[in-house]
């Protein structure tokens, strides 16, 4: 009997699982933005310093605000140079902030997107305070989340893309929100399971795939040196790195667990392409 239940809960945890999200867990970044700037379509108060929140260095976007319910207007980031292939379908967006204050609490007034320079999309704010004096760093949004609007490859690659981030004072005096870095990774997918981008010199196979553990990865084309293969598991951590010639070399995923990873390969600096591993 228990092993019967044990069936039961098995098959009912495969069939919840969001087909769309099982589909997109091939990904770029996380990247930073390369403009930051003050958005005042909502909000009073502009940052100081917005530019700051492009790397996590302690440098900060911030401003003081005095009273109650006070918002800082939309710290704006953009310019996150992304290369989506041009085939490919968007299928989530996740941004993280790093951030804290000081003073009374402060929380979120608004999170949300930007498509071509635009404040969009349905607002993504966490009820959580923000830390005080020391960063953190908040998740919003999923691998399956378009945060309310649609989008295409050229939108995500566009200078306009990005996302925006409003505080507001939670106390009666003085309160300074503080933004250390703002970050983007867009998960999307294609039929193939393999993503050639747009500008890419060469091409790139693995095959067998799927495979008990060894892999041949062969590219014709790519740049002979400088090249790098990153693979990564199923929740985006890196678990393997190698130096590549640009042409022909082994990967070895058999002490791995079974599953599905993603190899992606570097070549003259950008992302050349990604290819789903099935490693059985």
């Amino acid at each position: 009997m228990k092993k019967f239940y044990q069936f039961l809960l098995t098959l009912f945890v495969a069939v919840s699982i969001d087909p769309i999200a099982a589909q997109c867990t091939l990904f770029q970044g996380p990247d930073s933005g390369s403009t930051f700037v003050n958005d005042p379509f909502l909000g009073t108060y502009p940052w100081a310093g917005p530019q700051n929140a492009r790397s996590s260095d302690n440098n900060y976007a911030l401003l003081t605000m005095v009273n109650m319910n006070d918002q800082t207007q939309l710290l704006k980031a953009t310019g996150f140079g992304f290369s989506i292939p041009l085939n490919a379908t968007i299928c989530g967006i996740v941004v993280k902030v790093e951030r804290s204050k000081i003073g009374m609490p402060a929380r979120d007034g608004e999170i949300l997107a930007v498509k071509n320079n635009s404040i969009i999309g349905i607002n993504h704010a966490s009820l959580i305070s923000w830390p005080d004096g020391v960063d953190s760093v908040m998740t919003y949004g999923s691998n399956s989340d378009l945060w309310g609007t649609t989008w295409t490859p050229a939108e995500i690659n566009a200078t306009g893309f990005g996302a925006a981030v409003q505080a507001i004072n939670m106390g009666n005096s003085s309160c300074i929100p503080r933004v250390d870095q703002i970050i983007i990774r867009v998960y999307y997918s294609t039929s193939t399971g393999v993503e050639q981008t747009a500008d890419s010199e060469g091409s790139v196979t693995v095959s067998p795939n799927p495979s008990s553990g060894l892999f041949t990865v062969t590219a014709n084309g790519l740049n002979s040196s400088g090249s790098v293969l990153e693979v990564f598991n199923e929740i985006g951590e890196k678990i393997y790195t190698k130096p590549f010639n640009g042409t022909k070399t082994e990967l070895d995923l058999s002490a791995k667990p079974g599953g599905i990873y993603f190899l992606r390969v570097i070549s003259a600096g950008k992302i050349t392409a990604s290819v789903k591993l099935i490693n059985r």
